[in-house]
């Protein structure tokens, strides 16, 4: 067995994938890693991994290499990703033409894998992966149709490895997986005015600064913070969102629908990309105009506010009912039923305070019946569970009732 393994081994381009199977944390269980049940994403999943394999193959080519890493080097995106498809066809389909030729296809065939497989993205996840690639052989080009699965990566001979779904390998790995990121969106990363600092932010900042002129009236987020990523390696840094709930119809006490979001692809040119864990600043996440009209729609009720970690479209919600279901009762029974928020006026002043019953099933436009998006948490106040943090009166709350973050609101 060990001289079979040392001649496959040999038989590669001597990257170091072969000596990362000595490492069991960084390669998955081949014996374990597909149930036997029937695969939703099959066609998809397919077609992204014969697309991964001639993008491996084709970097064969040290003019091809060279080409993916100046556009990858020159990408204006955020983690310098790019998208895929587009990338490709770019400079009289060069890509293409490349991946064609790498495993004898034809060009008709590679359109039909990129149909196939739908919108991609390919970028370094791993920024470690990203600085240590000069171009060279010593690469892996890897893909995975849902988060946390275990990442089919191919070689530059075309040999097939399956890596964990936790800890990257020490050879680079270049991703081709589904889009995250909004490639038409305004280049800026900053438009919030929140958190930038590449190597991470405080956990605990400062308080932000009153705004130098009068503030727009609505709802306002102030501080955010979740305490992991909940995002896998091969996806790169975590896309978080903040969804605000109503009900689906006035009167409704079970079926609420999101109905504003603040995110990377946002309704009113509202733009918010926190890819770190902690975040502050002041941003307008429910305007006064939506929240009078929600009153008035809805009299006597009150909204929720639910943040998500998006691995799909953004500002989209993809959860799986059972999911929801099992979320929602547990901080039900948590909250004894205030997980709602509510805004109201004392004199002058404006403030919130928690609110009763919220939502017992999210009605999302894809009908919960994907499992891309995972949930950080509900806010429900400090008043309730007895908690406290110096810069947010809100806990975020996810599956089993855990804290999962905080959340500064303030109503202006």
């Amino acid at each position: 067995m060990r001289a079979i393994h040392w001649w496959l081994c040999a038989s590669l381009l001597a990257v170091p994938a072969c000596a990362d199977r000595t490492d069991p944390a960084a390669l998955a269980d081949e014996g374990t890693v597909r149930p036997l049940v029937p695969d939703p994403h099959a066609d998809r999943r397919a077609a992204q991994e014969r697309l991964a394999r001639r993008v491996a193959l084709a970097l064969r080519d040290p003019d091809f290499r060279a080409w993916v890493k100046g556009s990858l080097d020159g990408s204006r995106f955020r983690e310098h990703k790019l998208p895929f498809a587009r990338t490709l066809g770019a400079g009289g389909a060069r890509g293409i033409h490349a991946l064609a030729a790498a495993d004898g296809a034809t060009e008709a065939a590679v359109q039909a894998d990129l149909q196939a497989a739908g919108r991609l993205e390919f970028y370094f996840p791993v920024p470690a992966h990203r600085a240590a690639w000069t171009g060279g052989e010593d690469l892996l080009v890897a893909t995975e149709v849902e988060d946390h699965e275990v990442p089919v990566a191919y070689d530059l001979r075309g040999g097939r490895h399956l890596l964990s779904p936790d800890r990257p390998p020490t050879t680079p790995v270049l991703a081709v997986v589904p889009q995250e990121t909004d490639f038409d969106a305004p280049e800026a990363t900053t438009a919030d005015g929140g958190c930038t600092d590449p190597e991470g932010c405080d956990q605990n900042p400062p308080p932000p600064p009153p705004p130098s002129t009068a503030p727009a009236p609505g709802l306002y987020m102030t501080y955010f913070n979740a305490v992991k990523d909940f995002e896998g390696w091969l996806k790169g840094s975590p896309e978080f969102e903040v969804h605000i709930l109503v009900p689906k119809a006035p009167g409704d006490t079970v079926n609420y629908k999101s109905v504003w979001c603040v995110g990377e692809q946002s309704p009113a040119n509202v733009y918010w990309d926190s890819d770190k864990l902690t975040w502050s600043g002041n941003l307008l996440i429910y305007p006064q105009t939506q929240l009078s009209g929600f009153h008035q729609q809805y009299p006597g009720q009150d909204y929720s506010i639910l943040v998500l970690e998006d691995d799909d479209e953004a500002c989209r919600i993809l959860i799986d009912r059972d999911l929801v279901g099992n979320f929602v009762k547990a901080i039900s029974n948590f909250s004894r039923d205030y997980k709602a928020t509510r805004d109201t006026t004392n004199g002058y002043s404006k403030y919130l305070k928690a609110g009763k019953s919220g939502f017992d099933l999210i009605t999302a436009a894809a009908d919960l019946i994907q499992t891309n998006d995972e949930i950080v948490g509900d806010a429900i106040a400090n008043s309730v569970t007895g908690l406290s943090n110096p810069y947010a009166a809100w806990g975020l709350f996810g599956e089993g009732a855990q804290r999962n973050g905080w959340l500064g609101l303030v109503a202006r």
